[in-house]
């Protein structure tokens, strides 16, 4: 508006000045916080359960939070009504600690600014902050002060990871860590928390949930507390769910006391609590996010102990812990508000006073006492101080030469004393006012499907400043945020934040035509979808589009993870499915190399000219799987040493390297592998004078027995392999599947090792034992390129690497298969990064990984000082020995509980065992000393044929009792994961030593053991 008379633009100038005066007044800062010279790793919480890590950057679209993600290329433009919080990623990062001679001036609402007391009178508090400058605030609004200096020790901050969060037992699969969170989708799972609570403690927790909420929350626990979800742990208080109520319980003895705090509803899935807890007075007060009290309790109980643990038992849908903070309290600067009058420093007195003024150049507050009485003190002295009196409200029972402003309403910003814009006034001064406030304070618009006006957040910055307000577009690379309790907003820049909270408002964003899915890269996880065709302002061809951002942004090429759009079914285990009748046409496939009968032909066995043949199901005989994850329906001809030779009506490629190949199908298996979990250790156990020598490949029968070795060749007859030195030939009909050992996980331990030594040792060919593996990604295939490996609904991959996405369509180039072409549509997951192998691995599940033999039990106790008696490192000593039967090598009858009249000494070995040859005759030397009617030697062989036991014992001239231990069941009873083992069974059935290894020592301890039990020391 232009005005042609200058004394009503002055008029108009000076009523605009008066409606201001009823907010804060600003100026800049004297000595600003300097922003941090990184970005801070920070997460991020969305509204629809998506998480991710990163850093915030500015954005200028409105309503937006600019978020650079971690494993992305462009940033994500998220709506700031989407985002649920924003912390720090190391939560165990203390806030930046407050320069001295700070306060913390809690404000109405749960605000709170840092600075320095400049002034106090009767209508504001003028406050120094480092982060907004020199700021008057709104007496009214001030509930207290608190010296910075006692606002608590930091004692724990997170929960970080499960090294101070124990599950209770078989529950470790029942949490998981999640973007910062803890997080349990179980219902029942319980967890234990060592957060070290003291006597006196200031928590402070953030809680959010999937469907109804369901928990108990149990503070001040012991470290056995009941892990059944059932019975209630003995603890200081619990927060539990009461038909949709957060209750607050204490119980001493008999009595219990509970009080409703708050309604939970999944249409707001969070709370932040504040709790004050005295475990020895048994005092609880429960405040909310933003410091107002809920509840407060008082049950003494004499015999309080102090329990430093917490335990989170989760009982609806899905439970999230995302922050747990524990500070120590003095027990007496509580809450903001609540009146408790002015406590002082070392000794904690407490006056009933209320603060007036403010003497900036001597230093001291200006105090006046319930009884009206004047009163002096340095603000050094003062550990907190309230603005209102005991019983009082904010601004009530001050003393009269105190003028109160205006409390000003939730909504509300317009003084009392100022003209309404519906009052009828004739003053055109008046008037022009008016029209200036409401232009400056608009009316709300109307409801519209886009929300233009700007969102509403709490904001924390690094010096613990936290400020309700408006987020408002960025400018000049500055974040923009106008707080309430100030008349302007204000710009800083992204590093000075250290959280964000968002609103409870639900958040529904709108859902494209495209297919819905969740990407995961590390701790991010995203809902949303790829861009149907690759939008030319991003970097790589996978264009990830969240649904809560307005912008999508590509995958960066060192990335590793998958967008899942259907996860796999349940694999069925072996006890879960029916049995099945014995075969009497096939034989294990032990007996085809160990002089056993041959079985009779597999009349469903594969012809090798058969390669047009349909593929009846998955394991079916006829496909073949590489290194790269690609699998195809094929059949191989032929095997030497060159490589593989097949036909495929899938590829024209007939050829492949033995690095390239994982594994390949030859004939039906006619019945499913079943094998425990111990018996898979064993046959992925490789003695470790075998690390440079190990098995190469693992045949499979079509009965499901499995059997190591190094294949040599295969024709159409048979399959030529090498086993313990031996060449034998199996029927190539009675061989169902042939797996390649690649996966070594001492290669992943020694890389591991390098890695974080900065330390990449690449041995010489001729030096290096594993010089003939592949890589990760199969042979001639770059460890840089990117790749996706993608997985239709027939739950067969494809791995390539992509270039494009045109019309819903993934295409790019396989250096195995030639040009790839993948809808979008018919994927269940796309795995990415550049090692496809290892992701491959985890998402089949597979088991084939060869690991060596733990080190001796012997050796390890040497390592580590030998501080117990050799041989008692086990957990099986002191225990009953586990009874078993077995037949012995002359066919006769053997149980272990009916050898009670001597000692029993077992010792576990095999023939292809070269320390268990090398120790047997001298254990048996050692027995015949002692007496074999004192000692009974019983040797358990482990998985081997009669004759090639036979042919060992002869060979040494063994006297023991031989059993033979044709299935390992023994074996996995005691543990006997590393050969030789030996335990000691006292005549009581008792174990007293277990002894792993063999050697000159080895022998000495076990005679000295079994003299100690024949002539046990006197007493």
């Amino acid at each position: 508006m232009t005005y042609s008379n200058p004394r009503y633009v002055h008029l108009a100038i000076l009523a605009l000045i008066l409606i201001l005066q009823v907010f804060t007044a600003q100026t800049p800062a004297a000595e600003p916080i300097a922003p941090a010279a990184a970005a801070q790793n920070m997460h991020l919480r969305l509204k629809d359960a998506s998480f991710a890590t990163g850093h915030v950057i500015a954005s200028p679209l409105p309503n937006t939070i600019g978020w650079q993600c971690d494993g992305f290329v462009e940033p994500f433009t998220f709506d700031v009504r989407a985002i649920s919080s924003i912390g720090m990623q190391r939560t165990s990062d203390a806030p930046t600690p407050a320069p001295k001679d700070t306060q913390f001036f809690e404000l109405r609402d749960g605000a709170m600014v840092a600075g320095k007391l400049l002034d106090v009178d009767d209508e504001w508090v003028s406050v120094r902050t480092a982060l907004l400058g020199d700021v008057k605030i709104a007496r009214a609004r001030v509930l207290s002060l608190v010296d910075a200096a006692y606002a608590g020790t930091l004692v724990y901050s997170g929960p970080n990871d499960n090294r101070d969060w124990k599950m209770s037992e078989n529950q470790e699969d029942f949490w998981a860590f999640e973007g910062g969170a803890l997080v349990s989708a179980r219902q029942g799972a319980a967890t234990i928390g060592h957060v070290n609570l003291p006597a006196k403690s200031q928590i402070a927790l953030t809680l959010s949930w999937e469907g109804s909420p369901d928990f108990v929350l149990s503070l001040g626990t012991k470290a056995g507390a009941a892990s059944n979800p059932t019975d209630a742990p003995l603890a200081a208080a619990r927060l539990e769910v009461w038909d949709k109520q957060l209750a607050l319980v204490r119980e001493v003895g008999d009595i219990a006391d509970i009080e409703l705090l708050a309604e939970l509803s999944p249409a707001i899935p969070r709370i932040d609590l504040t709790v004050y807890l005295d475990q020895k007075a048994g005092v609880v007060v429960v405040c909310d996010g933003h410091g107002r009290p809920l509840d407060r309790m008082t049950l003494p109980n004499e015999n309080s102990e102090v329990n430093p643990y917490v335990q989170l038992v989760n009982h609806g849908p899905k439970i999230a812990l995302e922050r747990f903070e524990v500070r120590e309290w003095d027990g007496l600067t509580t809450i903001g508000g609540t009146g408790s009058g002015i406590v002082l420093g070392e000794s904690k007195e407490v006056l009933d006073a209320t603060i007036v003024g403010f003497d900036a150049e001597a230093g001291e507050l200006q105090l006046l006492t319930s009884s009206g009485q004047p009163q002096s003190l340095p603000i050094g002295e003062i550990r907190r101080g309230d603005f209102a009196m005991k019983g009082g409200q904010p601004g009530q029972n001050l003393p009269p030469s105190v003028k109160q402003p205006p409390q000003l309403g939730e909504n509300d910003q317009t003084p009392p004393d100022s003209p309404k814009s519906g009052d009828q006034a004739e003053d055109p001064l008046a008037q022009e006012a008016i029209s200036i406030f409401d232009s400056l304070n608009p009316a709300p618009p109307e409801p519209t499907e886009e929300i233009t006006e700007p969102a509403r957040v709490e904001i924390v910055w690094h010096d613990r400043t936290r400020l309700k307000g408006l987020w408002l577009p960025a400018q000049d690379g500055k974040l923009q945020f106008k707080a309430e309790e100030f008349a302007e907003p204000f710009l800083f820049e992204p590093q000075l934040l250290r959280g964000i909270i968002g609103t409870d408002e639900r958040f529904a964003p709108k859902l494209g035509d495209q297919r819905s899915g969740t990407i995961k890269i590390g701790e991010t996880q995203l809902a949303g979808y790829l861009e149907a065709t690759t939008p030319a302002d991003v970097a790589g061809p996978l264009a990830w589009h969240p649904h809560s951002s307005r912008t999508p942004s590509s995958v960066a090429e060192s990335a590793e993870g998958a967008i899942i759009y259907r996860k796999p079914l349940p694999k069925v285990t072996a006890s879960e499915q029916k049995p099945r009748q014995p075969d009497a046409i096939a034989a294990p496939m032990v007996q085809l190399f160990l002089g056993g009968r041959a079985p009779a032909r597999n009349p469903d066995a594969t012809k090798p000219t058969d390669a047009s043949a349909s593929r009846a199901n998955p394991n079916d005989e006829r496909e073949i799987v590489f290194r790269s994850g690609d699998a195809i329906d094929g059949v191989i001809q032929r095997i030497d040493e060159s490589g593989i030779q097949f036909q495929s009506s899938e590829t024209k490629t007939t050829v492949a390297t033995h690095a390239q190949m994982q594994s390949a199908w030859l004939n039906r298996q006619r019945r499913e592998i079943e094998m425990s979990p111990e018996k898979l250790q064993r046959l992925m156990t490789v003695p470790r004078s075998m690390k440079k020598d190990p098995p190469t490949h693992l045949f499979v029968s079509v009965l499901g027995d499995c059997l190591r070795g190094r294949l040599i060749g295969m024709d159409d007859e048979k399959v030529t392999a090498e086993v313990r030195l031996e060449i034998i030939e199996l029927p190539r009909d009675q061989v169902a599947q042939i797996v390649w050992l690649h996966d070594r996980d001492w290669n992943e331990k020694e890389q591991s090792a390098n890695s974080n030594q900065d330390v990449q040792n690449k041995a010489a060919p001729e030096t290096n034992p594993d010089a003939n593996l592949p890589d990760a990604n199969g042979a001639g295939v770059s460890a840089e390129t990117f790749r996706v490996h993608a997985i239709k609904s027939t739950d067969r991959g494809l791995t390539f690497a992509p270039e494009t996405i045109k019309d819903g369509v993934l295409s790019g180039t396989s250096e195995l298969l030639g040009g790839c072409a993948v809808d979008l549509v018919s994927l269940n997951q796309l795995l990415f990064g550049k090692n496809i192998a290892n992701q491959l691995r985890e998402y089949n599940e597979d088991p084939w990984v060869l690991s060596l033999a733990q080190y001796p039990r012997v050796f390890l106790e040497e390592e580590a000082g030998g501080g117990a008696p050799a041989g008692s490192a086990s957990p099986m000593v002191g225990q009953l020995a586990t009874d078993f039967g077995l037949k012995t090598l002359d066919g006769e009858s053997f149980r272990l509980s009916k050898a009670r009249d001597r000692i029993v000494v077992l010792d576990f070995w095999a023939s292809w065992c070269g320390p268990c040859i090398q120790t047997m005759p001298l254990v048996e030397e050692v027995v015949a000393e002692l007496g074999a009617d004192k000692v009974h030697l019983v040797a358990v062989n482990i998985q081997e044929a009669p004759a090639k036991v036979q042919a060992a014992v002869d060979r040494l001239g063994l006297t023991a009792t031989v059993l033979l231990d044709r299935d390992g069941e023994a074996a996995a009873a005691y543990a006997a994961n590393a050969i030789p083992q030996t335990v000691i069974i006292d005549r009581d059935g008792i174990v007293t030593h277990v002894f792993v290894g063999g050697g000159a020592k080895f022998v000495q301890q076990f005679r000295t053991a079994l003299n100690q039990l024949l002539d046990p020391p006197a007493e």
